[in-house]
């Protein structure tokens, strides 16, 4: 079954760092070499675009600027 999410935010983060939809899985593993953070919205795929989310927003993600 296909779904689509799509929210409307303003202002619209500019990174994933600063969207309230991003999070740290495992709080105790902060600051650690296990630190995993992931999106409540969707998946991002590490092969694709995982590395830049901390300056600019993933390509795929659902906000839209309302």
């Amino acid at each position: 079954m296909n779904r689509k999410i799509e929210i409307t935010m303003t202002p619209l983060p500019e990174n994933c760092r600063e969207c309230p939809f991003y999070y740290l899985v495992n709080p105790d593993e902060k600051d650690t070499w296990y630190e995993l953070w992931r999106c409540f919205l969707g998946v991002i795929r590490t092969d694709e675009d995982y590395n830049g989310i901390a300056l600019k927003r993933h390509r795929n993600c659902p906000l839209k600027e309302g």
